[in-house]
């Protein structure tokens, strides 16, 4: 006996959920405009932004080398942490960024992680973007600074998207809370510096 498939579609039944379930599944959204609006108060010249591209650009290529997407949100805390561990140990936070970037760079081509041409091999590729956007962006600073961190924030959120919709590298949630969070502030940003 074949077992009974459900011809529903999945759209046809998603229209009939609850308001609040859908907005509950929507969980790391409300989660990154609630650190947005954590971040903005703080604001100060938009420079400071450009740490967010800097750790994504170590965490995503680790993520990628790892393979393990339902590590992300662990291994999320570990990554952060080097801005503070920089500061404590007195080095330049860009320094360990791009040595941790090419190390983690090097060890995938030599174990032959970043050797074929997919989305985890796209990630050395965003990583050396977006450091090189942050990079140039603290060291011409001003209103042309701002853009540029801007301009990694919202490409990066462009990254999450496309690794949200292939659920791949890190886990979904992980892509949709850093890819609104990128964006929103991305956005913030160039409003306040052309304004």
């Amino acid at each position: 006996m074949t077992p009974v498939v459900d011809a529903v579609e999945p759209e046809a039944r998603s229209r009939g959920r609850h308001p609040v379930t859908v907005a509950l599944r929507r969980w790391p959204t409300w989660l990154a405009l609630g650190l947005v609006a954590l971040i903005l108060p703080d604001y100060e010249d938009g420079l400071d932004l450009a740490l967010i591209p800097g750790i994504a650009s170590v965490g995503y290529l680790l993520m990628a080398l790892l393979d393990r997407p339902g590590l992300t949100w662990i291994l999320f805390v570990p990554v952060t942490a080097l801005v503070p561990l920089t500061r404590l140990v007195d080095l330049d936070v860009w320094w360990v960024f791009t040595a941790v970037t090419a190390g983690l760079t090097v060890a995938g081509l030599v174990l032959g992680r970043l050797r074929r041409p997919d989305l985890r091999t796209m990630q050395a590729v965003v990583a050396a973007v977006l450091l090189g956007l942050a990079i140039t962006a603290i060291g011409i600073a001003g209103d042309a600074g701002r853009l540029l961190v801007a301009l990694a924030l919202i490409g990066h959120a462009a990254t999450d998207l496309v690794l949200w919709r292939a659920n791949r590298v890190v886990s979904r949630s992980f892509a949709e809370w850093c890819g609104v969070l990128d964006l929103t502030l991305g956005a913030v940003l160039i409003a306040v510096t052309l304004a």
